[in-house]
């Protein structure tokens, strides 16, 4: 049987300030996973602070969840399948590996059905979601999609409780053929099966230029609110960027997810090639799967790999580093991933491994040097050659363009989800 719904009240006083009043599907509320979190909780954050009145259904327990906003309800809502220990993604760990066989087995066919596996959340969001939409007056749904699956559980319930439905596409799911090991009938399903509720929808918005240009070649219309770092977890690090230690080896920093598509292998062969692979060390905190694991253990080079850690020690962390390491997708073009927009508010040297799209293309125009195509293992190991020559001179600094990256703040996107809320509800 599942739990009844978890409640945070909202001030009293809060519900005088906006006619404005909207609702937030969201799988994670979780300042742990900051992923589709915290681009959930900027745009809530933003909204609640221009006025409006914000209620998020999320199957994270409250032990997770931001502190407390004003004008905002946050209802838990728990999930099956986050129940079973953290789910096949690892939410609950830092390694993959770490899932239980039957967990793992059961990944690795969940791949062949049409249905993702958070579909056993829509029970209890549909005994819970209209009563508490009626009692707080919603007048639209704003579906933060991920996983895919949320795109038809958003449409149905918006659908019952008869407000607009807006789904803010994080991913692009068209890009799962390029990494995922299923077949191209299925990948053409579930494609089909995403279109026809993004047709559906009161309006869309993307995270990245390429799935905007895709969905727009099969007549969807979509607006790009991109992703961005939070200024108020960096405000205590300086714009004026200096240089790194000149000491010691060249010490690069991944932060996020290894695994599939995002894979360390051309950074370690790369350095295998050094004369002196001990001039590189790579540290990477959070999740990883096996096979990455086993690279990092092997590399010519010294290697640590730690666990996920909390977003404010995580800054911390990136702002000693002497390169960070954005690893967005070397198979997916619309990839952004967020962490380097987070990188380049550091103000640290970046080294971005991608093929040519959208986070290519951003750091071209940010100012990075550091911009190689992860096919490419000559031409990464001759930036790295190059990086760490300028570390031993004492010039290795952040090389981007503050003034672009200060145009990167979230609060950007979310001006422009605020802007395309209120149109669909004035509709």
């Amino acid at each position: 049987m599942l739990e009844a719904p978890t409640q945070i009240h909202r001030p009293a006083h809060a519900s005088q300030r906006s006619p404005f009043r909207l609702a937030v599907l969201v799988y994670e509320w979780s300042t742990h996973l900051m992923g589709g979190s915290i681009r959930a909780m900027t745009f809530v954050r933003w909204l609640a602070n221009s006025g409006w009145r914000v209620t998020v259904f999320t199957a994270t327990p409250p032990e997770e969840w931001p502190e407390t906003m004003e004008g905002v309800t946050v209802h838990h809502v728990p999930s099956p399948e986050r129940q079973l220990g953290g789910g096949i993604s690892a939410e609950g760990g830092s390694q993959l590996k770490r899932n239980p066989t039957w967990l793992k087995a059961l990944g690795s066919i969940k791949s062949l059905l049409p249905l993702e596996r958070q579909l056993s959340w829509y029970p209890g969001l549909w005994r819970a979601v209209p009563g508490i939409c009626a009692r707080e007056s919603v007048q639209a749904l704003l579906t933060v999609v991920a996983p895919n699956v949320l795109m038809p559980i958003g449409h149905h319930l918006a659908r019952r409780v008869g407000i607009p439905h807006v789904i803010d596409l994080r991913d692009d799911f068209a890009d799962r053929k390029h990494v995922e090991s299923i077949t191209g009938s299925y990948q053409a399903l579930l494609n089909r099966y995403g279109h026809r509720y993004l047709r559906q929808a009161a309006a869309v918005s993307v995270v990245s230029p390429v799935t905007r240009k895709r969905l727009a070649g099969i007549g969807i219309e979509s607006r790009v609110v991109m992703n961005g770092y939070v200024e108020g977890h960096f405000a205590h690090l300086p714009w004026e960027a200096s240089p790194v230690p000149s000491d010691g080896p060249l010490r690069i920093m991944h932060l996020g997810w290894l695994g599939d598509f995002r894979s360390i292998a051309p950074l370690v062969r790369a350095i295998d090639g050094f004369q002196d692979p001990g001039a590189v060390r790579i540290d990477h905190y959070g999740l990883i799967d096996p096979g990455q694991e086993a690279i990092l253990t092997a590399a010519a080079c010294p290697t640590q790999v730690h666990p996920q850690v909390p977003h404010g020690e995580a800054v911390a962390l990136m702002a000693q580093s002497d390169v960070l390491l954005a690893i967005p997708g070397d198979r997916v073009p619309a990839a952004l991933t967020g962490k380097l927009f987070e990188y380049l508010r550091t103000r640290r040297p970046v080294m971005l491994l991608a093929a040519p799209g959208a986070a290519r293309e951003l750091g071209h125009a940010a100012g990075i040097l550091a911009v190689c195509d992860p096919r490419d293992v000559k031409g990464i190991r001759s930036k790295l050659e190059h990086l760490l020559e300028s570390k031993r001179d004492g010039v290795l600094r952040a090389t981007a363009d503050p003034e672009f990256v200060r145009k990167l703040d979230r609060e950007a996107g979310a001006r422009k989800m605020e802007a395309l809320l209120a149109r669909v509800i004035a509709a």
